[in-house]
C-alpha cells in the first residue's frame, strides 16, 4: 500500500522551517523528549506521549526543545476520498505490523485513537487563490521561475503579488517553490536517479547547495534519505 508513509525519528535534535504538507495528513506520537509546533501565532508543545495532528497546506514549523523521538504517518489525501471500512483496517494492520513493537502500549492507542478521530472528521485542505499559481511551479519545476514570471500570472502587482501569496500560502514564493523541489527531489531519489542529475535538473546551483538545501528540509542529507526509505 503507498498511500502512506510511516516516518521515525531518534534522538533528533532537528528543528524545521515554516513549510506546507500539500497532499498528506500527518498523525505522529512523541516517544521521548518534546517539540512546539508553530501554527502561524500559536506554539503547542507536544511532550512524551502526546499525539499531533497537521492538517494539508496548514502552514507549520517545527523546532526541538531536546533530545526527541517520534513516530509520525504521512497518509494522502487521496485516501480520505475513497476510505472505508476495508482501506481502514489494512491502514491499521500495516502500522501494528511496522510500529506496534516501537511504541508503548498506551502510544499506540493514542496514535489509533486520534486516526479514527481524523477519518471520520477529517479537516479539509485549505484552498487559496494562488492554485492555479502552485500549479504552474509544480509543472515548471525545472525551470528557475522568479518573482516577475509569477506576478504576471496574477492579478496583482509584484510587490502585491509576493505579501498576498505568503499571506495565503504561508510561504513566500521562492521558500514554496524550494518547497516543490526539494518534495519533487525526494521522489526522483526513491526512484533510482542519481544526486547529481537531480540537483542539476533541479536548478540547483551545484550538488553542495542541493545538499544543504534538502537537509534544511528534510532533516537527512539525500544519500541518508536514499537509505533510509522503505516502501511500505
Amino acid at each position: 500500500m503507498d498511500a502512506f508513509e510511516i516516518v521515525f525519528t531518534s534522538n533528533a535534535t532537528k528543528s524545521y522551517p515554516t513549510h506546507i504538507h500539500e497532499s498528506s495528513y500527518i498523525i505522529g506520537v512523541i516517544q521521548k523528549g518534546s517539540i512546539t509546533i508553530t501554527f502561524g501565532n500559536e506554539n503547542k508543545t507536544y511532550k512524551a506521549d502526546d499525539c499531533f495532528i497537521i492538517t494539508p497546506n496548514r502552514p507549520h514549523s517545527i523546532s526541538s526543545n531536546a533530545d526527541y523521538s517520534a513516530v509520525s504517518v504521512c497518509i494522502k489525501t487521496s485516501v480520505f476520498i475513497r476510505l472505508n471500512l476495508s482501506i481502514k483496517n489494512e491502514i491499521f494492520r500495516t502500522l501494528l505490523t511496522y510500529i506496534g513493537e516501537h511504541l508503548s502500549a498506551f502510544q499506540f492507542e493514542a496514535l489509533v485513537l486520534h486516526l479514527n478521530l481524523l477519518f471520520k472528521n477529517p479537516a479539509l485542505p485549505q484552498v487559496t487563490d494562488f492554485e492555479p499559481i502552485k500549479n504552474f511551479v509544480k509543472n515548471t519545476i525545472q525551470d528557475k521561475n522568479n518573482l516577475d514570471t509569477l506576478s504576471a500570472l496574477s492579478n496583482y502587482s509584484k510587490y502585491h503579488f509576493e505579501r498576498k501569496f505568503k499571506k495565503d500560502v504561508g510561504l513566500s514564493p521562492h521558500d514554496y517553490q524550494i518547497q516543490a523541489k526539494i518534495k519533487y527531489a525526494k521522489y526522483l531519489l526513491i526512484n533510482k536517479m542519481p544526486i547529481t542529475k537531480v540537483a542539476a535538473d533541479l536548478g540547483f546551483t551545484d550538488q553542495s547547495h542541493f545538499n544543504r538545501c534538502f537537509k534544511k528540509h528534510v532533516g537527512l542529507t539525500p544519500k541518508q534519505y536514499i537509505c533510509s526509505f522503505r516502501t511500505v
